[in-house]
């Protein structure tokens, strides 16, 4: 089954590619797909020159890892910001799916790593 997907980028994406990915976002390098169209804007909006991709895309036959906002998300989003070693082994997947942290993270994660708050406090902050 085919999903609409969006990529917000500076450019026309025609081949998606990681040569122009960083390894310091939420998962990682990647290239980073959304179904929400807002999301996708915001990523858009970041850029000198706003693009917003549209791609049709069938992730049936593709090996996906689902991320849900747990100890385990919250963790795996920290360790790739901050460019730690990873415990998962993602690479084994051709697409790890889950929720992105908004910029009204940042000081979540802070005060996570920083030990003000527990995991658990966290990720509520978070939904």
């Amino acid at each position: 089954m085919q999903k609409k997907v969006y990529h917000g980028s500076s450019e026309i994406v025609r081949n998606p590619d990681l040569d122009h990915s960083r390894i310091d976002l939420d998962f990682g390098a990647g290239f980073y797909l959304t179904e929400d169209i807002e999301m996708a804007k915001k990523w858009a909006c970041n850029k000198k020159k706003s693009v917003l991709n549209l791609y049709a895309a069938n992730f049936s036959e593709l090996n996906v890892y689902e991320l849900k906002p747990t100890k385990e998300w919250l963790h795996f989003v920290i360790e790739n910001r901050n460019g730690y070693e990873i415990d998962l082994d993602y690479e084994n997947y051709d697409v790890v799916v889950g929720p992105v942290a908004d910029d009204k993270m940042f000081r979540t994660i802070s005060d996570y790593e920083d030990g003000y708050i527990s995991v658990e406090e966290a990720i509520k902050l978070w939904i």
